[in-house]
């Protein structure tokens, strides 16, 4: 939802992360500090009416080389969600 703030959860403590997709320009991304179990990223998603949802993806990186692309999209409180069937899936590569 536009306006608001998600947290999700890093797997590692090492990450870099970036965001792309239609709605990234609505996206500002805080990366917290790690911890030994992993850390956080905060979304922050700017408080926007939009006419229809937008997607965007989160591309976390580690130094592993484990990579996560986690999907999502935004609406605000006035606009329809189709909710699109892919949103949200996650995909690991190792």
């Amino acid at each position: 939802m536009t306006g608001t703030s998600h947290k999700v959860a890093l797997l590692e403590a090492d990450a870099s992360v970036e965001v792309s997709g239609d709605g990234a320009g609505l996206v500002k991304v805080e990366v917290m500090p790690t911890t030994e179990t992993g850390g956080c990223v905060v979304l922050h998603l700017a408080d926007e009416k939009l006419r229809e949802e937008v997607s965007f993806d989160l591309h976390v990186f580690y130094r592993s080389g484990l990579q996560e692309h986690l999907r999502f999209f935004a609406v605000s409180p006035t606009a329809p969600s189709n909710t699109k069937p892919d949103s949200g899936m996650a995909e690991f590569e190792e």
